[in-house]
């Protein structure tokens, strides 16, 4: 009982529901990964899973997921960045962007 005497409570810090700020988020970790595979080809993210083995119990797995490259190199030399979000392309143009 003493214990709970010396416990302070403050408040919850608010979380952020707003799904653009989510989508922002999101586009900023998958341009980081871009940034990463340009910088080494071989790159890779690892994600864990749960899978259930043939006893039928659940066990943590970890399974390596490919990156796509969202740039392209032409013959002349030129690179073009397609930015992909949702499996849709953005447009740069400021009345699509909304």
């Amino acid at each position: 009982m003493n214990m709970l005497k010396t416990l302070t409570f403050i408040t919850a810090p608010t979380q952020i529901n707003d799904p653009t700020v989510r989508r922002r988020g999101k586009l900023i970790e998958r341009l980081e990964q871009q940034k990463a595979l340009f910088s080494n080809p071989a790159h890779h993210i690892t994600e864990q899973r749960w899978v259930k083995d043939e006893n039928g119990t659940k066990q943590l797995m970890q399974k390596q997921k490919r990156i796509r490259r969202w740039w392209r190199t032409d013959l002349s030399g030129n690179t073009t960045l397609v930015v992909v979000m949702e499996r849709s392309r953005l447009s740069s143009k400021k009345e699509k962007l909304r």
